[in-house]
Formats: C-alpha cells, structure tokens, sequence
C-alpha cells in the first residue's frame, strides 16, 4: 500500500513538471511574438514619421498626433523600441540558459548559477533602461535623478552587454562542452538520423548558440565604438531586432519539435530516471525504479552486472529521458529482432521507428 502510494505521488510530480515542461515552449513563442510585434508596430510608425518630413507643408501642425513623439532625439516611440530589444534580448538569453540547463540535467547547482546571472542581468538592464530616458524623453533636468543617470549611463550600458554577453557566453560553454563530451554519442546519432548529415550539424551548431553569441558579441561591438551617424551602425540595430526576436523562437521550436539533437543523442545514453508514465494491461505493473536493470534481474545476475562493464541500449525517449545500460544479452536480441518472452515472465515490446524498448513486468501485479 505504502509503495503503491508513493508510486503514486511521484508519477503526480512527473506529470506537473511535464505539464510545466510543455508549458514554457508556447509562453516564450508568446511573449517573443508580443515583444517583436509591438517593436514593429513603432517601427512602421517611426518610418510614416521619416516620410512626412518629404511632404510639402510638412511643418502644419499634425491631427490628433503631437509631434514631440516622432521626432529626435526627444522621441517615445525610439524609447520603447530600445526597452523591448532589451526585453527581447532578456528573453533569448533565458532561453538559452534553460537550454543548457535541460541538457545537463537540471541539476539544482546550475539552477542557482544561471539564476544569480538572470537577476543581474535584470538588475543592471533596468538601470540600463532608465538611463536611456535621458536622450529619448523629454526629462526635466531639475529632476533628482537626472543627474545620477546622464553621468552613469554609459556604466550601465557597458554593464548590461557584459552581463548579456556573460549570460550567452555561459550557455554556449555549457553546451559546447557536453557536446565535446559525449561527442562520440552525438555523432552516432547524427550518423544514424535520417536527415541529411549537414543539416543535423546545422541544428547542433543553432541550438549550442555559437552564432547567436557572435551576432550579439558583433552588435555590442558596433554600437558601443561605431558612430551614430554611419550608415553601419543603422544596420546592425535594424537588423539585429528580427534576429534577437527569431533565435529563442527557432530553438523553442525545434525543441517542442524533438528535433534537438543534443539533448536526445546525449540523454540516450546518460542513467537517468524515467520521466513517462508507461501504458498497462490488466495483469501487468510497470516498473518505475531508477535503476531498469534491478527492476526484473535477480540480485546475482545484477551485482555481476555492476562489477562488469554493460553494454548500452541506444533508445531515444525524447528530451526529458534516458535509459540506464542494460545487459548485452537482450541488447543483442533487440537488434536482431528475435526476444524469447519466456524468460523471467518479462514482456518487452519494441518500437522501430523510432526505436523505443518498453519494459514490462508481470511478477508483481498487487501492491
């Protein structure tokens, strides 16, 4: 009863963390769609607002719009757009901190690392934020904080790229390094995928966040040495915007897609628990032990297992799930298609395409 019970509660916090896990891909599309979209939206406006200085009696008086707002350098609309590039930059560095997070495995040590650089970065891109009110609005220079700001905003702008770069830079190492790692298991994967070998290279090198850090290491680099009159420093940041905006949602998709080759290739082999809740028959009752191997060995067989060295069973469960190694004698019958079900009253069912092993056990059906 008591095992039942905790059976039972575990597999409860399995389905919430799934339940967040599959949550958080749709929020972040959201919440970019809503960033960029508005940041567009001013765009256009700004752009009606370069036009109508071409027209003839451009300088009436406009309906209904006060000029202040599209003209610089006291203009509101340039200043949102610089707040929501710097949330839609916020938002793409969260997304490859998790990133790197899931592929380690979410250990709570890591949690706390990339959180303490998340509130810094917020700490140091709202201050950011708010000394750029000094050259978009009209701030009265009696105020008390206009001083602090006008004499610390280039800190702050120094300081929130640093920690923006330090934010990528974190996630991209992270990530480089498992690949290095386990690359041997990554290229196995990549060899065995049936798409094209250069676009699986292609994902990986996306979703380690390589290029990304070189376009955000390029974009500081032009906007804190380039001049704001060339013709240089125009471009990157009208260009820079759609790809800040596009890259979270690009691995977003790609992992709601299950198309993330790192995480698969590497967790295919790593002994982690399982993280589904498997189907059952009637007479039948799913293991749900860390270790696979103990749940339908018995304890000779699995203590000579542990003093050898097992051969792996390559499985994919998707991005949340490994396998631990199991025992080269029904690895090898897997591969041969051929399983004697009468061994050990064990039922084992398995999946081609893809490659699924889905272990049952029938000894214990009451709790």
């Amino acid at each position: 009863m008591n095992q039942s019970l905790a059976k039972r509660l575990i597999l409860g916090r399995q389905k919430h963390k799934a339940a967040a896990l599959l949550t958080f891909p749709p929020l972040v599309a959201l919440a970019m769609f809503i960033l960029f979209s508005a940041y567009w939206a001013l765009g256009v406006y700004l752009l009606w607002a370069e036009v109508y200085t071409f027209l003839p009696n451009s300088q009436a008086t406009l309906q209904g719009v006060d000029s202040r707002w599209i003209y610089r350098p006291s203009s509101a609309p340039l200043y949102v757009q610089e707040v929501l590039q710097v949330m839609m930059i916020m938002l793409g560095d969260i997304v490859s901190l998790w990133r790197a997070y899931a592929i380690y495995g979410r250990p709570r040590w890591l949690y706390a690392v990339f959180g303490s650089i998340l509130i810094i970065e917020t700490i140091a891109s709202t201050f950011f934020c708010a000394a750029l009110a000094v050259d978009y609005l009209p701030l009265p220079q009696s105020s008390i904080l206009y001083p602090f700001l006008d004499r610390t905003k280039a800190l702050w702008f120094l300081l929130a790229y640093l920690v923006t770069d330090l934010a990528q830079g974190a996630a991209t190492v992270s990530i480089a390094y498992k690949t290095w790692a386990h690359w041997r298991d990554v290229r196995e994967f990549i060899n065995r995928s049936p798409t094209r070998n250069s676009l699986v290279m292609l994902v990986v090198i996306l979703e380690s966040g390589v290029i990304y850090l070189a376009l955000l290491g390029w974009y500081g680099y032009i906007s804190w040495y380039g001049r704001l009159d060339s013709a240089i420093w125009y471009t990157s940041a009208y260009y820079m915007s759609p790809i800040i905006a596009m890259y979270p949602t690009l691995v977003v998709v790609l992992v709601s897609m299950r198309h993330s080759v790192l995480e698969r290739s590497i967790n295919s082999v790593l002994p982690v628990s399982f993280g589904m809740q498997f189907a059952e028959r009637p007479s039948m009752h799913v293991h749900q032990d860390s270790d696979v191997s103990s749940s339908y060995r018995p304890s000779g067989e699995h203590e000579a297992l542990l003093q050898g060295d097992p051969e792996w069973l390559q499985v994919s469960f998707g991005p949340p799930i490994g396998m631990d190694s199991v025992f080269s004698a029904l690895n090898k019958e897997i591969d041969s298609g051929t399983v004697d079900h009468s061994q050990d009253d064990i039922d084992i069912v398995v999946l081609e395409k893809p490659r699924r092993a889905l272990l049952y056990s029938s000894d214990s059906s009451g709790c």
